[in-house]
């Protein structure tokens, strides 16, 4: 997720306009009967939480199967008050260490100074814009949701909805905002599961086994190959700017993920992102295995496997 993002300015001095834990429950029972999709919910919660309790940066992580059947971390929702802070500043390798550790605790984090879980750099980066204090709020629930994105795992694995909820202050959160933190999620969530949101794309009648592929297909050129961004990802941002916005980690893969828009040809992308052949395709079987980006050829026609163009070192 590098180019969308929720801000809010901050809001008013004026006390009285700062929203009751119960009014926000209020409003997200009349916001939620035009939802289909957990991750609304989540854009919504960021949204209210910046707005109603003053707080700079709120981010909201779930736990994904990625397509070799683990587990990671994918950011889901994000809203900042300050729209000249970069995302690389919040958005980083450290930063998803942590949440990861979390996950992996099973435990939350309240208000702990940045330099305590940061690099002396990433702190000064976080000082700049007055981040002093990080903390994580660790939701879990009984119920449980059948991932359905993974092609590599054959049988589909419930498993129950965890989230953290990470927020970046100035001062440590005050009694106040952390009770109506913890009574905002925890009904949130509750509500989730009572409506039995969609946690996943795809519907579990939808996963089948991937068609064989289709031998001796004509072979196609690089200037042939069209990638854009997954199709199921485009129609669900429609709605959800957030959706599947995990971290790429490969920094040239983010860079041909930025240019891909559905439009340039393999060949074009080689001159727009200034790259190697060799490097370029590296990082468009990378994005083709994460299910970040699908391949089309100019007529419209979808390439249903990895073609051996792209294939071939």
């Amino acid at each position: 997720m590098e180019d969308s993002e929720n801000t809010f300015t901050p809001p008013s001095s004026s006390c009285g306009e700062r929203k009751q834990p119960v009014v926000l429950i209020a409003q997200l029972m009349r916001s939620i009967v035009q939802m289909r999709h957990v991750d609304e919910v989540f854009v919504w919660l960021s949204n209210a939480l910046v707005r109603s309790l003053d707080l700079p940066v709120v981010q909201l992580w779930k736990t994904e199967l990625d397509n070799t059947g683990r587990f990671q971390a994918e950011l889901r929702a994000l809203t900042t008050q300050n729209s000249s802070l970069s995302q690389e500043t919040h958005l980083n390798s450290q930063v998803l260490a942590i949440i990861e550790r979390l996950f992996q605790e099973r435990r939350s984090v309240m208000s702990l100074p940045v330099q305590y879980l940061f690099s002396p750099l990433q702190a000064s980066l976080f000082a700049v814009y007055d981040l002093h204090y990080w903390a994580g709020y660790f939701l879990d629930s009984d119920a449980v949701f059948t991932p359905t994105r993974t092609v590599a795992v054959s049988k589909p694995i419930s498993t129950p909805l965890t989230v953290i909820v990470s927020f970046f202050t100035a001062v440590p959160l005050s009694a106040d905002q952390m009770r109506a933190i913890h009574f905002v999620l925890k009904q949130a969530m509750r509500i989730i599961v009572d409506r039995k949101f969609q946690t996943f794309q795809n519907s579990l009648a939808s996963v089948q086994e991937s068609p064989a592929p289709v031998p001796d297909a004509a072979p196609v050129a690089l200037a042939d190959i069209i990638p854009t961004r997954s199709q199921d990802l485009q129609q669900l941002q429609a709605a959800n700017p957030f959706a599947y916005a995990s971290i790429i980690a490969d920094k040239k893969a983010r860079r041909v993920y930025s240019a891909v828009d559905g439009c340039r040809s393999v060949t074009e992308l080689v001159h727009i992102t200034h790259l190697a052949q060799k490097d370029l395709l590296e990082a468009l079987r990378y994005l083709f295995q994460q299910q970040k980006i699908e391949f089309y050829l100019a007529g419209g026609e979808r390439v249903e496997h990895l073609p051996p163009v792209l294939s071939a070192s």
